[in-house]
């Protein structure tokens, strides 16, 4: 397994034929104009190679409307999208209406993109984590899930054992 990070919340994780791109956010302000990128990404979304594309959570600066929309007609029917069920449904069904197929994933199950691939999905109600186990070694990305206290850390530690790289959120 390979993690390269894109930019902000970016980054790519390379399991051997299938491609993990979480949080996309490479164009464009977030927030009314209110966030930009402190470093525009050098590459544009459609030359980086991947299947899957995970979105932790709805914020503009994970789930990019505008990257989403600049993505190749014939690019999207080679992706999934990954995310965490929901009760209003609003990023699967419009993920779907854009011509992607969507896995909802369900908290702290496990779910295998192929024999040697298997993520697990958690989340703090709102903002969620992923957990990409491949090739013998785990990785658990945060992102900007908020994993408050000693009881929620060890529900996650008992479900995923022991990991070997943290991808969390960070700031300047």
């Amino acid at each position: 397994m390979k993690v390269e990070f894109i930019g902000h919340s970016s980054i790519l994780i390379n399991c051997g034929d299938d491609k993990i791109l979480c949080d996309p956010w490479y164009t464009g302000t977030a927030f009314n104009d209110g966030w930009k990128l402190l470093v525009d990404p050098v590459k544009d979304i459609n030359k980086l190679d991947f299947n899957y594309i995970w979105y932790s959570h709805e914020h503009p600066d994970h789930f990019s409307v505008a990257d989403i929309k600049k993505i190749d007609k014939d690019k999207k029917k080679d992706i999934t999208i990954l995310f965490q069920e929901t009760i209003d449904n609003k990023v699967k069904d419009y993920c779907i209406k854009n011509g992607f197929k969507v896995i909802e994933l369900k908290p702290f199950q496990e779910t295998k993109l192929n024999d040697d691939l298997a993520i697990i999905n958690g989340t703090d109600g709102f903002d969620s984590w992923l957990s990409v186990s491949y090739g013998g070694k785990t990785i658990l990305n945060l992102n900007d899930c908020r994993l408050d206290d000693e009881e929620e850390l060890n529900k996650v530690k008992q479900k995923l054992g022991e990991i070997d790289a943290l991808y969390t959120q960070f700031g300047y």
